[in-house]
């Protein structure tokens, strides 16, 4: 796996391919969410103008995550936190600052399994709302030989494997 350092000097992990993103508003019609996971630098989501607001991306399978890489447009957060879950139900902060400084900024956290993880912005820094170029989770993706799963034989060759969460399972091809 390749860590190394992005055009802004700041150590990273590898960029975990989204496949959803979804938030609590959008300005304006062209201002979706879905921006922050096209890889574009020039498309954005943008937030109505009051707090709180969020924003999740959806991983489409459990990750490990130990960074997010948030860019912002001059409309930035200055206080907000980041949040992970498996369900998109059950919540957990892993991540919070009251002197968000916009452009990039990336948050270190402890490795934790995640699906869905959410900017939740409480406090803008400036009069427009919360708005982003990119949402970036960076991590590895889980494979069952890195996770407990309980495997049930399908034949004799292909395994199904199914995480604890029951969430997504995947097939484990055994050699021949």
């Amino acid at each position: 796996m390749f860590y190394g350092y992005d055009e802004f000097g700041d150590y990273y992990a590898p960029a975990l391919k989204a496949v959803a993103a979804f938030a609590s508003s959008v300005e304006v019609p062209g201002l979706v969410p879905e921006n922050v996971i096209d890889g574009k630098l020039d498309t954005r989501w943008s937030s109505q103008f009051s707090d709180p607001q969020w924003i999740t991306i959806d991983l489409g399978r459990v990750c490990k995550v130990d960074q997010v890489a948030l860019r912002w447009e001059n409309a930035y957060a200055k206080a907000y936190a980041i949040y992970v879950s498996i369900d998109n139900v059950n919540w957990k902060e892993v991540f919070s600052t009251k002197e968000g400084r916009g452009g990039a900024e990336v948050a270190m956290i402890t490795a934790v399994d995640a699906r869905y993880v959410r900017m939740y912005g409480t406090q803008r820094a400036t009069q427009w709302g919360y708005s982003l170029w990119e949402f970036e989770v960076r991590g590895e993706e889980l494979s069952c030989a890195f996770c407990s799963c309980r495997r049930k034989a399908i034949s004799s060759r292909i395994t199904e494997a199914v995480r604890p969460d029951d969430l997504e399972p995947c097939l484990i091809f055994e050699k021949p």
